[in-house]
């Protein structure tokens, strides 16, 4: 597809005098590719698109475009109807031929995708997860269009959460139990934040303890470095049984350590849109003027936004600022030694000691934050624009996505990490449960299976199914889980996409062979022409998320693909037809397989070994 794209595209070029974009349709009778290209003129000319378009296609000569059979005007869209055995054979061999290279892109640059960045007081929450599987995701298929990904994880340790659990551990007393550790300490921490917002002392010693960590001496600093470094490997067993994995995890701690943050402070100092509010309740606060951005935000907030309290401690969006300065390379000098070799084999690092980094070099950072903190992204994009750094400020994206919901006895709500319910919907809690289902059906179709490969089947059903799942839906709808639907081998779930994999592989299997040479003119049938269609769409997929990293996509395209694979294998026999026809679907089977084996790696999905 790359082939006829690039050379009907440079054709037309040629032609019409002007650079022209081609897309796959969605409809056979609309052929097989179009262009807007009319529109463009005729909006710039002030005549019809469909008169542009009659002038467009008779410039053209049938016999200069050599993949073309013929070309229509559907009022102002040109559709161009490829020859099928000439876009069949390119398609085919282009994914034989690159195998798992197909679909990148050959991009290149530096990309940081921050994502997960939960309080370390408590375990991962699915609301924290669909965070997590839509970072892993994305950084995924950055990845496979050519960019060089940096994944980290921001562990804030110095926040008013980790205040709280200190208070929690220093009035309760309560020993360790055994279980999971972060699971132990979400349960303080609960408690805790509980008494804290009905004492209003209480509330008093967290603000005390909040200036004592960020001091970086005493004893709440001690308790913390014992306590918070447990809790996130123990955060990070959980992200590794869902195939998410980092190259960084930056601790809030040695911002203030590394001057990172004092050096930002005194940058921001240098602009005038940075001062000291002089009097009202915010008397002696550092502040960000926000004026500039009240269009967006309305008039309901501030027009300034405190970076810095009165009491000399550092807001939210002040450390996230530093942070996002750190990451940009404009200020440098944290230090990274290594932390824990992760089950991808791949060593993580973390901000600590060791030797100090060079220069970083970065085009581009997404933050992957939900969009409770649109507000706040704007305030640190915001300060890169009014410090001059125009190139950093256009390329900081937010990553929204809204809330996993719970809902019990007729009641919706947000999954949160300072209510009960947290342990309820913790990500540990949610794998066992689907695992446990998942091993049910496992044995339900396979009543001989050996148990270690049921209970393998089994976590990889599970992990796929909720990954999926969390994937699926557009990054701004709310969703509740519900494991039935989840866990359906029929429909929109990781266990068609599964399933659908796994039988092209056991096909392939079955033929012992992939032929090398295939006649592409014996693929005639309606199922087979589509399904070819689907395969071609991947790298415009890829390049589709690439740009706008709305990563559902991947998991609509998948679904799309699997559809048209399994209504392609109901109607045309593989393994007993004959001849060429048999060479030829063996190769589509084969393409077929390749793709969809590689949507599931970059959604963090494996194919089990039955199902």
């Amino acid at each position: 597809m790359e082939l006829i794209l690039g050379t009907l595209s440079q054709k037309l070029r040629e032609i019409w005098g002007r650079e022209v974009r081609l897309e796959l349709t969605k409809r056979a009778e609309f052929g097989d590719l179009f262009t807007t290209i009319a529109f463009q003129i005729a909006k710039e000319e002030g005549r019809s698109a469909k008169e542009v378009a009659d002038e467009l296609i008779k410039k053209i000569d049938l016999k200069e475009l050599e993949f073309v059979e013929k070309v229509e005007n559907a009022n102002g869209y040109i559709n161009f109807f490829l020859k099928k055995s000439r876009f069949v054979e390119s398609v085919l061999k282009e994914v034989l031929e690159k195998g798992e290279a197909y679909g990148s892109l050959g991009k290149c640059g530096k990309i940081v995708v921050e994502h997960t960045s939960a309080n370390p007081v408590h375990p991962i929450h699915i609301g924290t997860l669909r965070c997590a599987v839509i970072g892993d995701t994305l950084a995924r298929v950055l990845a496979k269009a050519g960019y060089e990904v940096e994944v980290q994880n921001y562990i804030n340790d110095l926040g008013r959460q980790v205040a709280i659990l200190l208070l929690g551990l220093e009035r309760y007393k309560e020993k360790f139990s055994g279980k999971k550790f972060d699971h132990y300490l979400g349960s303080i921490y609960i408690k805790a934040n509980a008494e804290v917002e009905q004492n209003p002392l209480l509330e008093e010693r967290v603000r005390e303890i909040l200036f004592e960590l960020e001091s970086l001496t005493g004893k709440y600093h001690e308790m913390k470095e014992k306590v918070i470094p447990r809790c996130v490997k123990a955060m990070l067993q959980t992200l590794w049984k869902f195939n998410i994995f980092f190259d960084l995890l930056v601790f809030e701690r040695d911002l203030v350590k590394r001057s990172i943050l004092r050096k930002t402070i005194e940058r921001m100092l240098l602009s005038n849109k940075v001062f000291e509010v002089m009097e009202g309740e915010d008397k002696g606060c550092l502040a960000i003027d926000m004026s500039d951005c009240q269009a967006l935000v309305g008039d309901t907030l501030k027009k300034y936004k405190i970076i810095r309290r009165s009491d000399g401690t550092i807001t939210y969006e002040g450390k996230d600022i530093a942070y996002q300065f750190w990451k940009f390379g404009i200020i440098t000098g944290l230090c990274f030694s290594p932390f824990a070799r992760q089950p991808n084999k791949k060593l993580l690092l973390a901000s600590d000691s060791g030797k100090i980094e060079g220069e970083r070099e970065v085009d581009r950072v997404i933050n992957v934050v939900g969009f409770e903190q649109k507000y706040s992204q704007l305030v640190v994009f915001n300060a890169l624009r009014i410090l001059g750094f125009e190139r950093e400020f256009r390329n900081s994206v937010h990553l929204p996505f809204e809330w996993v919901c719970f809902e019990k006895e007729g009641e919706v709500g947000k999954i949160s990490g300072r209510k009960s319910h947290l342990l309820e919907y913790s990500a540990d809690f949610l794998l066992e449960k689907v695992y446990e289902a998942a091993k049910q059906e496992v044995l339900k179709k396979n009543p001989n299976a050996n148990e270690k490969v049921v209970d393998q089947v089994a976590k990889k059903i599970a992990v796929g199914a909720i990954r999926f799942y969390l994937l699926k839906f557009d990054l701004d709808k709310r969703i509740i889980f519900e494991i039935a639907k989840a866990l359906s081998f029929e429909g929109e779930s990781g266990v068609y996409l599964q399933y659908a994999t796994l039988r092209a592989k056991k096909i392939l299997e079955k033929l012992k062979f992939r032929p090398k040479h295939f006649d592409a003119s014996v693929l005639k049938e309606e199922e087979e022409l589509q399904l070819i269609k689907k395969i071609a769409e991947y790298p415009l997929v890829i390049e589709e998320i690439s740009n706008n990293y709305q990563v559902n996509l991947l998991a609509s395209y998948a679904l799309e693909l699997a559809k048209k694979f399994n209504e392609f294998y109901s109607k045309c026999q593989v393994i007993k037809a004959v001849g060429e026809l048999k060479k030829a679907r063996a190769s589509l089977v084969a393409a077929s397989y390749l793709v969809l084996r590689d949507c599931l790696k970059l959604m963090g999905i494996e194919v089990p070994k039955l199902m």
